[in-house]
C-alpha cells in the first residue's frame, strides 16, 4: 500500500497515530516473525542440555525486542515520501491558483458587457415608457375637450329646446303638449328644473353682464313660472294619492319629485300621514299597552314580570309588522326604498318608541319596587334591539347603536346605582325572612340569638351599600342554622338575573366594575352575612366542649355545595365577561378566595374539633367502662372469651355510628380525609388504653385478642383505608404477645406488624404480662432493633 497516497491525508477524520501504525504494521509484523524464528532455533540448541535456570529456579529467558534501525530507515523514507507529496501538491495548487485567476478575469468581462447590455435596454425601455405617456395624456387631453365639445352641444341643444319654448311663451299661442297633456307630469318637471338651474346660472353671470340685459333675460326666465307647473302643484298630487288615487299616480309622482329634488318632502309627508304617527286609536293603544306593563309588573313584582313582557313584546311585534306592511307599500311606490325606510324607522325611535318607555318607566322607581323599573327596562332593551335587527335589513345605513343609546340614555345612566339598591333591598329582605323563620324555632332560642338585633344590623349593613357600591365590612349579623338550600339558589338566581341586566344595559367599557360590584354584593351577604355566621354558630359549641359535631357537619356539608354554587356561578356569569379587564378579574378572585378561605379555615377548624370531641368522647367511655380486671382471667373463664368486654362493644357501636353520622354529612375527598384521620387516631388511642391493663396469660391474652379483633373489623368496614387497615393489624399482634412463649417474642417483634413500631415502645407491652420478668430483656435481646443491627453490620463489612 503506498505510504504518500494523498487520499490518506483527505477528511475530517485523519490521524497521525493511526497513520503511523498503518505505515509501521508491516514492518512489525515481519520483525515479530524473525523474533519468533530466532526463539525456535535457541529452543532446538538447547534441547538437548540443561537449561540455565536462576536461583529461584526459573528458566532464563532471553529479553525480546525490536531492533531500531529498520524502523528509522522506513521513517525516513516515509518522511522524504511526503516531502515529495507536498511539493507535488504545492504544485498543482499553484497551478490552480492561476486558472482561477484567468477564470475570474473572464467572468468579470462577461459581467461587465452584460451589465452593459441591460443599461442600454433600461435606457430604452425608459425611452419607450416616455414616449406611451406622452400618448396617454395627449388621449386625455383630447377625451377631455371631447367631453366639454359634448357637454356644450347638449347645454346648446337643451338652450335650443328653451329658446323654442320661450319663443312660443312670448307669441301667446302654446300648441306644445308638454303645457296642454296633464299625462305629461314628469316632463314639466323635467323643463321645469332646468329652468330652474338655467335661473342659477344666469344669476351667477349676473356680475358679468350689464345689469340691463340680466335683468331682462331672468324676467324671460321667470315669466315660465305663470305656466301651471309650479313645485306646490306637484307636490300637492301625492298628498291626494295617498287619500286614495290609484298606486300608479302615487309611484309616478315619487318618480317625479325623485328626480327633481330627491323626493325629500314626498317621503316626510307620506311618513307623517301614516296612521302609527297620528291616528288617535294607535296612539292610545301605545299608552295603554305602557300603563298595562307597568301596572302588572307592579302588582305581582316578582311572579308576574313574563305578563309584563307580553305587553312590551306585544308593543314591538305592533311595529315590526307595521314596519313590514309599509316596506311593501314603500318598494312599490318610491324609487329609493332605502332612503324611505331610514325617515321611517327615524320616526318611529325618535317618537313611537321614546314616548312609549316614556310612558312605561315614568311610573316606576321610588313609588315602585326598583326591580319593576330594572326588569321593565331590561326587557325594553332587548326588544329595542330585535327592532334594530329587523330594521338592519332595509339597509337603511343608520347608525342604530347611537340611536339606542341616545333612547335609553336617561335609564341608563345612573343604572348601576339602581342595580345595586335593588339587590341590596332584595337580600336585606331574604334575610328578613329566614329571621322571621328562625323565631318560630325554639332551637334558635337556645342558642340566644337576639334577632330584632340582627335584623337592625343588616339593615346597617344594607344602608352601608350606598349607591357608589361603598360597604363597612365591620357590619356583621348572624344567622342561626343552615336549614335548607332554598334560600341560597334564590340568592344566586337574583345575582344571575342582575348580571343578564348588567351585560344589556352597562356601556362596554364600563362592563367589568359593574359585574364586580354585583358579585361583591353576592359574596357580602351570602358568604360575610350569611354562611359566616352560620358556621360561626354552629363552631360555638364545638369551643365549648359541649356536643354538636353531627350539626356541625351538616352546616358543613351544606356551605361545601354553597361553595359549589358560588363558583360556579362566578366561572359560568361572571368570569367570561370580567376576564376582558386582568384588573377586575383579579379583583373578583381575590374577593372570592377571601371569602372561600374563611368559610376554609373556620370548617377546618370545626372538623378538627370534631375529631378531638369524638376520640376525647371514646377516650372517656372506655376509662369509664373498662375494667382493671377485664384481661386477667383464669382458666376457668373460658366462656367469657367468646364474646368482646362491655366496653369494647360499645366502644364499637359508638365507632360504628360516628361512621355513619360523618358518611351522610361529608363526601368525596373531605369524607375520606376526615375517617382516615379518625381511624388513625382512634388506634393511637386504642395503643394508649391498653397500656393501662395487665394481661393474664392464656384466657386473659385470648380475651384481648378477641377485643382487637372487634376493633380491626370494626376498622375494616368503617375505615377502608390502606394506611388505618396497617395501624390496626399493630393491635392484633400485640394481643398476640400475650399468647406465645417468651423465647418467641423477638420473632414476633421483627416479623409481625409490630416492627413498625419503636422497640421501647413494644417492650412496655410485654412487660404488661403477668409472668414478665426484666432478665427476659437481656436474654430475648427484647431491646435489639432488628434493623439497627442489619443497618451496623452492614456498615462494619
Amino acid at each position: 500500500m503506498d505510504r504518500a497516497d494523498i487520499n490518506r491525508f483527505q477528511g475530517a477524520n485523519f490521524d497521525a497515530h493511526d497513520y503511523v501504525d498503518i505505515v509501521s504494521r508491516k514492518l512489525v509484523y515481519q520483525l515479530t516473525r524473525q523474533q519468533q524464528k530466532q526463539n525456535e532455533s535457541d529452543e532446538s540448541q538447547h534441547k538437548s542440555s540443561r537449561s540455565p535456570t536462576t536461583g529461584d529456579g526459573r528458566k532464563t529467558q532471553r529479553p525480546e525486542f525490536f531492533a531500531t534501525e529498520p524502523f528509522l530507515d522506513l521513517f525516513d523514507n516515509t518522511i522524504a515520501d511526503l516531502k515529495y507529496l507536498r511539493e507535488q501538491v504545492e504544485t498543482k495548487i499553484s497551478k490552480s491558483m492561476e486558472d482561477c485567476a484567468k477564470e475570474e478575469e473572464v467572468y468579470k468581462s462577461k459581467i461587465w458587457e452584460q451589465n452593459r447590455t441591460f443599461q442600454g435596454n433600461l435606457n430604452s425601455f425608459k425611452e419607450l415608457d416616455a414616449r406611451i405617456s406622452g400618448v396617454g395624456n395627449i388621449a386625455v387631453r383630447i377625451g377631455d375637450r371631447l367631453e366639454a365639445v359634448e357637454k356644450q352641444r347638449t347645454a346648446a341643444s337643451e338652450a335650443k329646446e328653451l329658446i323654442n319654448y320661450f319663443i312660443e311663451l312670448c307669441s301667446g299661442e302654446i300648441k306644445s303638449s308638454i303645457f296642454l297633456d296633464k299625462k305629461q307630469l314628469r316632463e314639466r318637471a323635467k323643463l321645469l328644473k332646468k329652468l330652474s338651474v338655467f335661473t342659477k346660472e344666469l344669476e351667477r353671470a349676473e356680475e358679468e353682464m350689464s345689469h340691463m340685459k340680466a335683468e331682462r333675460d331672468r324676467t324671460r326666465t321667470r315669466s315660465v313660472v305663470d305656466v301651471p307647473l309650479p313645485q306646490e302643484s306637484v307636490l300637492k298630487d301625492p298628498v291626494v294619492v295617498v287619500e286614495g288615487l290609484v298606486r300608479r299616480t302615487k309611484q309616478e309622482c315619487a318618480d317625479i319629485l325623485y328626480q327633481f329634488n330627491g323626493g325629500s318632502s314626498c317621503v316626510k309627508r307620506y311618513i307623517s300621514l301614516l296612521k302609527m304617527f297620528f291616528d288617535t286609536e294607535s296612539l292610545e293603544m301605545d299608552e295603554a299597552l305602557a300603563d298595562q306593563g307597568t301596572y302588572t309588573a307592579r302588582v305581582q313584582d316578582l311572579d308576574n314580570v313574563e305578563l309584563a313582557s307580553a305587553r312590551i313584546n306585544e308593543f314591538y311585534d305592533d311595529i315590526i309588522t307595521s314596519c313590514q306592511k309599509e316596506y311593501k307599500v314603500i318598494t312599490r311606490v318610491f324609487p329609493n326604498p332605502p332612503a324611505v325606510m331610514r325617515e321611517l324607522a327615524q320616526r318611529i325611535f325618535e317618537q313611537r318608541i321614546s314616548m312609549f318607555l316614556e310612558r312605561m318607566l315614568q311610573h316606576t322607581g321610588a313609588a315602585d319596587s326598583v326591580l319593576t323599573y330594572l326588569r321593565l327596562m331590561a326587557t325594553a332593551y332587548g326588544k329595542t334591539i330585535q327592532l334594530v335587527n329587523v330594521l338592519q335589513e332595509y339597509k337603511t345605513d343608520l347608525d342604530f347603536a347611537a340611536m339606542v343609546d341616545s333612547l335609553l340614555l336617561n335609564y341608563t345612566d345612573n343604572y348601576i346605582d339602581n342595580e345595586l339598591q335593588c339587590l341590596v333591598m332584595l337580600y336585606t329582605k331574604e334575610l328578613e325572612n329566614l329571621r322571621r323563620e328562625a323565631e318560630t324555632t325554639s332551637a334558635s332560642a337556645k342558642q340566644g340569638f337576639t334577632f330584632d338585633k340582627m335584623f337592625e344590623a343588616s339593615k346597617d349593613f344594607a344602608s352601608a351599600w350606598s349607591v357608589q357600591g361603598k360597604k363597612n365590612a365591620n357590619l356583621m349579623y348572624r344567622v342561626p342554622e343552615l336549614t335548607t338550600l332554598e334560600p341560597i339558589l334564590h340568592f344566586i338566581h337574583l345575582n344571575e338575573e342582575s348580571v343578564r341586566r348588567c351585560i344589556k344595559l352597562s356601556k362596554p367599557g364600563a362592563l367589568p366594575p359593574n359585574l364586580f360590584r354585583v358579585f361583591g354584593a353576592l359574596v357580602d351577604y351570602l358568604g360575610h352575612q350569611y354562611l359566616n355566621p352560620a358556621l360561626e354558630a354552629a363552631l360555638k359549641p364545638l369551643r365549648g366542649g359541649r356536643s354538636g359535631r353531627v350539626h356541625f357537619l351538616e352546616v358543613a356539608q351544606q356551605v361545601n355545595q354553597i361553595v359549589i354554587l358560588l363558583q360556579r356561578h362566578f366561572h359560568v356569569e361572571i368570569a367570561p365577561h370580567v376576564s376582558q379587564s386582568n384588573t377586575v378579574y383579579s379583583e373578583c378572585i381575590d374577593k372570592k378566595d377571601h371569602l372561600l378561605a374563611m368559610l376554609e379555615d373556620k370548617i377546618s377548624e370545626g372538623l378538627e374539633l370534631t375529631l378531638n370531641l369524638v376520640v376525647a368522647t371514646l377516650e372517656r367511655q372506655l376509662g369509664y367502662e373498662q375494667g382493671r380486671n377485664d384481661f386477667r382471667l383464669s382458666d376457668d373463664d373460658i366462656i367469657s372469651i367468646n364474646r368482646p368486654t362491655t366496653a369494647c362493644a360499645n366502644a364499637v357501636n359508638y365507632i360504628v355510628a360516628q361512621t355513619k353520622v360523618i358518611q351522610a354529612n361529608l363526601d368525596g375527598k373531605n369524607a375520606e380525609s376526615f375517617l382516615e384521620e379518625l381511624g388513625l387516631r382512634l388506634q393511637k388511642l386504642l395503643l394508649e388504653h391498653f397500656r393501662k391493663f395487665t394481661v393474664s396469660q392464656g384466657m386473659g391474652g385470648m380475651k384481648l385478642k378477641r377485643d382487637m379483633q372487634e376493633y380491626q373489623q370494626a376498622a375494616l368496614s368503617s375505615f377502608p383505608f390502606p394506611a388505618v387497615t396497617e395501624a390496626f393489624e399493630v393491635l392484633s399482634d400485640l394481643a398476640s404477645i400475650h399468647l406465645i412463649e417468651a423465647g418467641q417474642l423477638r420473632h414476633l417483634l421483627d416479623e409481625s406488624a409490630l416492627a413498625s413500631l419503636k422497640r421501647v415502645q413494644v417492650v412496655e407491652y410485654v412487660k404488661l404480662r403477668s409472668d414478665f420478668k426484666p432478665s427476659w430483656i437481656q436474654q430475648y435481646r427484647l431491646l435489639d432493633e432488628k434493623k439497627t443491627s442489619s443497618a451496623s453490620a452492614s456498615s462494619s463489612l
